[in-house]
């Protein structure tokens, strides 16, 4: 399939239009305190990671106290501040039984991590941020992120994925941030996925992105600049002046550099004034099969 520069605009039959500009722009860079940790919600438990406003009664705790590199970590019970993993590497998160953080504090994460780290949500967790401007994971850059189970995004501006850029060239192409959960988003505003450039981002086959009719203004999947993004799952937008794909511009990266929906893909458009996929200048797009 040969990407070309464009905008696809649902229901069929709308005029085709070349935007210049996203509806919102984001900070070139996240900075946060360290780099390298290692955070892994378990697959295998029955139970996931939820936030609440609720007081605390348990909280996630290093094996050694403070964090050290290379240690590992169990969340159980409540925790008001959510856990921040940016001033160690190699680390280790899992939850046991029931587990609730919260996106409250000065963190404004569930987790927070700085650069070159790997996390995975488990297909057993659950993340809900609940307050206005909160994230579910927020990092800076190279970060890879992948999402097996339910992040709810319920506070105004909330994001579910947030990191940061990609150097070009990529000296480790393969750093995505991938998608084969659920990500709700019910508030204002709001963002499944947000890079700020140079990102592989997938929605898979089994991914389902959903905006709800009160997440007016919401956007699925944001790559700022320079991000190559598919959807091969499903998108549902049943929210007004909506986005399920923005790329704001190509800034010189060569193609593959765009938005694809791939051949299994579905993308229901139901949100008046909502658009599946919206580009900038010399973005490329491609719809599959």
């Amino acid at each position: 399939t040969t990407m070309t520069p464009g905008n696809f605009r649902d229901p069929p039959g709308a005029p085709v239009t070349f935007p210049t500009t996203s509806p919102r722009t984001s900070p070139r860079k996240r900075p946060v305190a360290h780099v390298g940790a290692l955070c892994v919600l378990s697959l295998c438990l029955a139970s996931g990671l939820v936030l609440r406003s609720e007081p605390a009664s348990a909280a996630c705790d290093p094996d050694s106290p403070p964090l050290m590199n290379g240690g590992s970590v169990t969340c159980t019970g409540t925790d008001e501040t959510g856990f921040d993993a940016s001033a160690a590497s190699d680390v280790t998160i899992v939850t046991s039984g029931i587990t609730t953080l919260d996106d409250s504090s000065g963190l404004d994460a569930a987790i927070r991590i700085s650069d070159d780290n790997d996390v995975t949500i488990g297909a057993d967790a659950t993340i809900t941020v609940i307050d206005a401007n909160g994230a579910g994971v927020r990092g800076g850059d190279r970060n890879e992120v992948r999402n097996e189970g339910a992040i709810i995004v319920d506070g105004a501006n909330g994001v579910g994925i947030d990191v940061g850029s990609i150097d070009v060239p990529d000296p480790d192409p393969d750093t995505p941030i991938t998608n084969a959960g659920t990500i709700t988003l019910n508030g204002l505003n709001t963002i499944g996925i947000r890079s700020v450039d140079n990102y592989t981002i997938t929605n898979e086959e089994s991914g389902t992105i959903t905006i709800d009719a009160t997440a007016t203004g919401g956007i699925g999947i944001f790559g700022i600049d320079d991000n190559i993004v598919t959807s091969n799952g499903t998108i549902t937008i049943d929210a007004a002046n909506a986005f399920g794909i923005v790329i704001n511009e190509n800034t010189g990266v060569a193609l593959p550099n765009g938005a694809v929906f791939g051949e299994p893909s579905t993308t229901n458009v139901n949100g008046d004034g909502s658009i599946a996929m919206q580009v900038g200048n010399n973005v490329g797009t491609a719809a599959q099969g």
